[in-house]
């Protein structure tokens, strides 16, 4: 009889233990998930670029007189307009020379013969250009030749970018500068002024 009461406390013990464990791993928390820490990503600087007086004048001018020709109340009134503006443009603009002025590249490409083309918008619907064709530049010669050094610069920008820029507009008796809208809504409404860049750059943070 000492035999099986040995063998039967030995199977109790046993089924006791492993009632216990049973619990305990019931019971035991289950470890919390492991959280990665908050990454903290880089916030581009915003380059802040004052825009010069002279410019802003000029939008300006632009600006209202596009106003004044939109309300005009006849085509004849319409066209009045324009000479208002050439007024105003002229009293900003003492000389056809600016610097520094500020705008977004708008179109960047080249023509047929490899020249650069540049557009940069001053404002919504104001942009300074060179022409796009060796046909229409012949006198003027706004087209970036590709071995000059302002032609290796602007080739790495890219259309959106900001720039900082100098150059020339041509005199015109219609505009007080050259406009090559082929229409008076075109000029009055979405000029496109007629420009020579000497530079073009990059705004650089401080």
């Amino acid at each position: 009889m000492i035999p099986y009461r040995t063998l039967s406390s030995l199977l109790v013990c046993v089924f006791a233990i492993l009632a216990i464990a049973s619990c305990d791993d019931s019971q035991a928390p289950t470890a919390a998930p492991v959280i990665p820490a908050k990454v903290e990503m880089p916030i581009p600087k915003q380059i802040e670029i004052p825009i010069p007086e002279q410019e802003k004048y000029f939008i300006v001018a632009v600006q209202v007189w596009r106003k004044h020709y939109r309300s005009a109340p006849n085509e004849m009134a319409q066209g009045g307009t324009r000479s208002q503006r050439r007024i105003s443009i002229c009293d900003v603009l003492q000389q056809m020379s600016i610097s520094d002025w500020v705008g977004r590249i708008e179109t960047l490409s080249s023509n047929s013969d490899g020249k650069g083309v540049l557009e940069i918008s001053l404002a919504p619907d104001i942009r300074v250009k060179t022409w796009n064709n060796d046909l229409s530049d012949a006198a003027s010669h706004t087209l970036i030749d590709p071995s000059s050094s302002l032609f290796g610069t602007v080739s790495q920008m890219r259309k959106g970018d900001r720039v900082v820029f100098s150059g020339a507009f041509f005199p015109s008796d219609v505009d007080c500068v050259s406009e090559t809208s082929m229409s008076l809504e075109g000029s009055m409404t979405d000029p496109e002024f007629l420009f020579r860049f000497l530079s073009v750059s990059t705004p650089r943070t401080k």
